[in-house]
């Protein structure tokens, strides 16, 4: 449901509205509804404690896609720990698919469960990072803020091709990566640590 949701979120805040076919939004609708019976229905065993860390988790991506629609703007200037916060919340909602995982385990070990969380806050700052990188033509002629064209506005006053910022977003990208990995290195070896070491080579690729 989680994962669901954030792809609809997703899918509809990267649409134009005068583009965006009314049957895609129905079809969305039922799936977020269906699979809503579903996450509840989970939910009903757990405690409000439980709930309540999941609807945090949901608070602050729904936080992030206000403060990406109203409070960053391209051609402004922002504080690291802005930019830090602005791609790591982006990624909040896949941590409550990790807590249900752990929360439906018989036996959760919440020492791994602690390390994987920060581990994917590292992670989750290094993708959002290349990801800017790929997409910021498109976000730029959308008008959504993009870390990557904001940089290439405050250098150079327009969207151009350079080599120097780049390179040095790739390179933070990097060392994100590795700093996820190293929170993990002491975790048997998993999906998860698979799936950084193939994003950390992709960016071999960019």
């Amino acid at each position: 449901y989680y994962s669901g949701w954030l792809f609809i979120l997703d899918s509809i805040f990267d649409e134009n509205e005068t583009t965006y076919r009314n049957t895609n939004l129905i079809i969305l609708s039922t799936v977020l509804s269906a699979s809503d019976y579903f996450l509840y229905k989970l939910l009903s065993g757990f405690s409000k404690i439980e709930i309540s860390v999941l609807e945090t988790f949901r608070h602050k991506n729904d936080f992030s896609m206000y403060n990406e629609a109203k409070y960053f703007r391209n051609g402004s200037e922002y504080t690291d720990d802005e930019i830090e916060s602005y791609c790591k919340d982006k990624y909040a909602l896949a941590k409550s698919v990790v807590y249900l995982c752990f929360l439906c385990s018989k036996t959760p070990n919440w020492e791994f469960y602690d390390k994987i969380l920060l581990s994917h806050d590292y992670f989750a700052y290094g993708r959002q990072l290349v990801d800017e990188i790929q997409d910021y033509e498109e976000d730029y002629k959308k008008q959504k803020f993009n870390v990557y064209a904001n940089l290439l506005l405050s250098e150079y006053g327009e969207l151009c091709s350079e080599n120097m910022i780049r390179a040095n977003l790739i390179k933070k990208a990097v060392n994100l990566y590795d700093q996820a990995l190293l929170c993990i290195e002491d975790l048997p070896d998993c999906g998860w640590k698979r799936f950084i070491q193939f994003n950390k080579k992709s960016l071999e690729l960019i």
